[in-house]
């Protein structure tokens, strides 16, 4: 018998956890799954969204419960309507299992944005795993009240990220050790093919170091620009630093270099289809986060055979480096530090080969076949 699992989805927009979502659905359709996405709130239909495989099937609660959700609106008043609306629906939800024919057949019913669909008000059969899917460092979730907690552990199962999640959680919460499980996110880990369009862009920023990530203060990009600006300073060197990706605070920064005359040797280039192209001709990627889950693009580049530079940032970093074996880790918010380690990866004497064949030594434990193996004793 066919294996069915429904995900419900707060929102899409453009992130690590979106990327995470499509390679998850993706890869167990493939492998023989029915799933199904729910989505509860706004849906950017991007190039991210576009990806998602069409056996997937889509419900959009916005539409079923007559409250269309658009992009979110610049006023205040229609801000205010806007997010009654959102909440309004997130409260519906609870009876959505009733316009969903076959509800009662899946198997693992998923909250997959960290319990934000509230799942826990929907009633299951006997047979339904109902599984809370958590993205962020363990440090996120103590932080959430009482009251959340009691509803989290009101689910079958908690999937966590990282070994480190788990193990903290199991040290906090000893007896809710039956609930709580970790899986990696799951890669496709050959290469896509070279978009040549794109290819044109990034020989002509050569040679550089690249960031890919959201623009934003989570991200620590101000460590990353100090750290950078520094490098150059002592070194003189002629490498860039190309920023892919979009956000919050991107005119902030782009505006603090154009300032400081560093806007011809840092690149804001925007968001781009092909991260990975970027990654693999890049003399390394940097991650500058305060915090993480299990940050998707160390596993990119990784994939990509480039070296990974981070901050040792709790908690995903490290366990995907191997504690500095498959990587290199620069204590958080120390840009002196990253300056230091961006001299010595941008002279030629750096051997970065031991590290990047760790990685990839390493690189299986993030493949589909794992993904579809851990997932599948969810159950158990």
């Amino acid at each position: 018998m066919q294996k069915k699992a429904i995900f419900f989805v707060r929102n899409f927009i453009v992130g690590g956890v979106e990327r995470v979502l499509v390679s998850a659905v993706n890869t167990l359709s493939k492998n023989g799954w029915k799933i199904t996405i729910v989505w509860t709130g706004m849906v950017e239909k991007n190039h991210i969204w576009q990806t998602i495989s069409p056996d997937v099937q889509q419900i959009f609660a916005s539409e079923i419960w007559h409250l269309k959700l658009s992009e979110k609106p610049q006023n205040f008043c229609s801000k205010f309507l806007w997010h009654l609306r959102s909440k309004l629906i997130i409260w519906l939800n609870r009876y959505i299992a009733k316009y969903i024919p076959d509800f009662n057949t899946y198997d693992y019913v998923i909250d997959f944005k960290n319990g934000s669909s509230l799942l826990y008000n929907i009633p299951l059969q006997a047979h339904q795993k109902r599984i809370v899917w958590m993205h962020g460092a363990f440090s996120g979730f103590q932080k959430k009240k009482k009251f959340q907690h009691k509803k989290l552990f009101s689910y079958d199962k908690i999937v966590c990220l990282t070994e480190d999640f788990k193990n903290q959680f199991l040290q906090y919460y000893p007896k809710y050790a039956s609930k709580i499980y970790q899986i990696y996110n799951p890669f496709d880990l050959s290469l896509p093919p070279i978009n040549q369009n794109e290819e044109q862009q990034i020989k002509k920023m050569q040679p550089y170091f690249v960031h890919v990530s959201r623009i934003d203060t989570d991200k620590d990009i101000n460590t990353l620009l100090l750290g950078y600006e520094k490098f150059i300073t002592n070194t003189k060197s002629k490498t860039k630093l190309v920023l892919i990706g979009d956000g919050k605070q991107k005119n902030h920064f782009q505006k603090m270099c154009q300032e400081k005359g560093l806007d011809n040797q840092i690149i804001f280039y925007g968001t781009s289809q092909f991260p990975y192209q970027w990654m693999q001709n890049a003399k390394a990627l940097i991650l500058s986060s305060y915090k993480e889950g299990l940050p998707t693009v160390l596993i990119e580049a990784q994939i990509s055979n480039c070296l990974a530079i981070s901050s040792d940032c709790p908690e995903g970093p490290k366990e995907i480096l191997k504690a500095g074996q498959a990587g290199i880790l620069y204590p958080t918010g120390d840009y002196n530090c990253l300056a230091s380690i961006l001299s010595d990866v941008d002279s030629q004497n750096f051997n970065k080969e031991k590290y990047i064949l760790c990685a990839q030594q390493n690189l299986y434990r993030f493949s589909s076949e794992e993904f579809i193996k851990k997932f599948n004793q969810l159950g158990m």
